[in-house]
């Protein structure tokens, strides 16, 4: 098999004999995405103080739904790996996805876990194409 190297955002994906190598800013992104979920939540909690004062049930429930559903976002970023060099070995699965317009690689491990690399916009389709083809057939296999 070829090493095959693929330009994402500020980084690259590289597609080596044996592993795949990833260089991108995760954990900023990682940070960024904690640090959005928590002001979040502080801002729902600031909504159930204000219900509190003014016994506005729209305050109380909207604070509860805001802090829960980012309360939720918290826990499955923290099922997230970060790793930038994973064996074939441990790849389960190998997915491009896209959701509101943004394409991404899904790497599920076999321990569960999944390491996600974003801004694929401007090679999703190339990317697609050679995990079909070229690398482990096994974690492909179940490809979307």
């Amino acid at each position: 098999m070829n090493n095959r190297t693929f330009k994402i955002g500020e980084g690259e994906i590289q597609f080596a004999d044996n592993k795949v190598i990833i260089s991108d800013n995760i954990n900023k992104t990682y940070f960024n995405q904690i640090m959005r979920s928590l002001l979040w939540m502080i801002f729902g909690f600031m909504y159930i103080l204000r219900y509190s004062k003014t016994d506005d049930q729209l305050l109380l429930w909207s604070g509860v739904l805001i802090g829960v559903a980012n309360l939720v976002q918290i826990v499955v970023y923290l099922f997230r790996s970060k790793k930038k060099e994973i064996s074939n070995n441990e790849i389960a699965t190998l997915k491009v996805k896209k959701w509101l317009g943004k394409s991404f690689l899904d790497i599920k491990l076999k321990n569960g876990i999944t390491r996600r690399v974003f801004k694929l916009d401007d090679i999703a389709d190339e990317l697609k194409l050679y995990l079909q083809t070229e690398h482990n057939k096994d974690a492909v296999q179940k490809i979307v």
